[in-house]
């Protein structure tokens, strides 16, 4: 007896459904998996086999998902910063001050050296983090810091190297935490630094930069 027409599509419809869903949660694993070895190893330590068998899926099947482990990677960066991003940009959104959104959204990465030091740690072993974290939080910065020179609030500025700078600076104040070279009021110091880096007036730059975090 004949499947009929409408049948035969909405089990083809479910059949390629699955298979997508499928495939997806096989990339987010291996995203999961290097994301892990990263951590320990840095990303000089990634092998593709390794990640491969610790996500459980064939080594042959790896560039059905990525063309290189260089993807890899930014899949990896993408999908941290993005995540870790999204509730701090919501927030300095909503913040009629831009040079209290640029300080809460600088000391709320930071502090990850202290309350999740794996993401930290994942952020900073990064091979040239500094460039795929500018990468990842470019737009929504970007319009952070043209709000504020629109505004008055900074003063005026090339955005690109300050947005470089800024990112640099996170880095390495993570990095000197994680390290325990810096304590934790280091992301305090660090927002005070850079909101008179914006232009922001010393004493203003002081009481903004100790201002409780929103999303603390």
């Amino acid at each position: 007896m004949d499947v009929p027409r409408n049948v035969a599509t909405a089990s083809s419809q479910t059949d390629r459904s699955r298979v997508a869903r499928r495939k997806e949660q096989a990339r987010q694993r291996l995203v999961g998996a290097a994301a892990e070895i990263i951590v320990s190893k840095g990303t000089e330590g990634l092998r593709l086999r390794e990640i491969a068998d610790l996500a459980d899926v064939g080594f042959g099947s790896f560039y059905t998902h990525f063309d290189s482990k260089e993807e890899l990677i930014a899949a990896v960066v993408k999908d941290t910063v993005q995540s870790l991003s999204a509730p701090v940009v919501a927030q300095s959104a909503r913040a009629d001050d831009p040079a209290e959104a640029a300080a809460a959204a600088h000391r709320w990465f930071i502090p990850l050296a202290a309350t999740d030091p794996k993401t930290a740690q994942l952020i900073v072993n990064l091979d040239r983090a500094d460039v795929m974290l500018e990468l990842a939080v470019d737009q929504n910065a970007r319009q952070m810091l043209k709000r504020g020179i629109e505004s008055g609030r900074f003063r005026t500025m090339d955005v690109e190297t300050t947005l470089a700078f800024v990112v640099g600076a996170t880095i390495a104040v993570m990095r000197g935490m994680l390290e325990g070279r810096l304590d934790s009021t280091a992301d305090i110091a660090s927002a005070e630094a850079f909101l008179g880096v914006l232009g922001v007036d010393p004493s203003s730059a002081a009481e903004i930069a100790r201002r409780e975090l929103p999303l603390s």
